[in-house]
């Protein structure tokens, strides 16, 4: 979410290179997740799906963005940052966030995913973008199942993730994967949004529906 507004200063047209990332994220650095090993490990287990997922850079990804989303996404910036906010989003952007690519069975890049280790048990899905053709694929839903794997077998308790509250697709796409409405934000970057939250720990989701829903049954599978 945060990117739609917010990365007009950061996106620069380049080839994808399938850079290997040389940073070591929040969430590589907290939890000691090697992001290329488990998703190989995943790929090797699930053989089921003609879209790849690969852990990316932030170049790659950026480009990606660039290359295909850059007029959409100044369409949504309504406000001016300093260039010290400028380049402190990009150091950390380049530092601390995880990126992903999904490709298709020609291997063309279709997809982008990024976030980063928002606490200590916590992960953040900072943005998320398909190509309008391939959206029907399930891009996004197989980088998520992907997240969710890695994340709970490192003890992570949940994926958090923020949208526009008039992003019907969203909302109907989160439904399904499992993600609880947990809130929503009055912002002055970004306006209103929706926060959402799938639990990763089935003791984590028990605690948030016996204080705030009035019946419980969990969609929490390993």
């Amino acid at each position: 979410m945060e990117v739609e507004r917010d990365l007009n200063n950061t996106i620069t047209s380049k080839a994808i290179s399938e850079t290997k990332p040389t940073h070591q994220s929040l969430s590589s650095q907290f939890w000691g997740i090697d992001w290329a090993k488990e998703l190989a490990i995943y790929d090797s287990n699930n053989q089921n799906n003609d879209l790849k997922v690969k852990y990316s850079s932030s170049q790659d990804s950026l480009s990606f963005l660039a290359k295909h989303f850059k007029n959409e996404l100044h369409k949504t910036i309504n406000y001016k940052e300093s260039e010290v906010t400028a380049l402190n989003k990009k150091k950390f952007y380049e530092n601390f966030s995880d990126f992903f690519l999904v490709f298709s069975e020609s291997g063309e890049p279709i997809s982008t995913m990024f976030g980063n280790a928002l606490d200590w048990s916590t992960y953040y899905i900072r943005f998320c973008a398909t190509l309008p053709q391939y959206r029907r694929l399930g891009a996004q839903s197989i980088v998520v199942d992907r997240l969710k794997h890695v994340l709970s077998n490192f003890g992570v308790e949940r994926i958090c993730f923020d949208f526009n509250p008039t992003n019907k697709s969203q909302i109907n796409y989160l439904n399904h994967a499992g993600f609880n409405l947990t809130g929503n934000m009055q912002t002055d970057r970004w306006g209103q949004v929706i926060q959402t939250t799938m639990f990763l720990n089935p003791e984590s989701e028990k605690r948030f529906r016996e204080k705030f829903g009035t019946d419980f049954v969990s969609t929490y599978s390993a």
